[in-house]
């Protein structure tokens, strides 16, 4: 999927994460992402797909890390907190 449509994948790998969050009654606090991308271009894709969906549900990205000259890869941790 990252390789296919990268921004795509950013999007949906904050979209899963935050509902994860949801599933279990927690409001998501930040994300962590790892990146890899065989150029700065294409790791740019994935991360404008990544950074859209993360303003989009309000969550901050609090850093990760991109590595060039690999294959397509993306994992993404959302850190949440609940009420109790």
């Amino acid at each position: 999927m990252v390789e296919r449509d990268p921004e795509w994948a950013g999007w949906c790998a904050v979209l899963v994460n935050v509902n994860d969050l949801a599933a279990m009654g927690a409001h998501p606090v930040g994300l962590l992402d790892a990146v890899g991308a065989r150029d700065a271009s294409f790791a740019r894709r994935v991360l404008r797909g990544l950074g859209a969906a993360a303003a989009a549900w309000g969550v901050p990205v609090l850093g990760g890390h991109t590595q060039l000259g690999v294959p397509a890869a993306l994992s993404v941790t959302a850190l949440g907190r609940t009420d109790g």
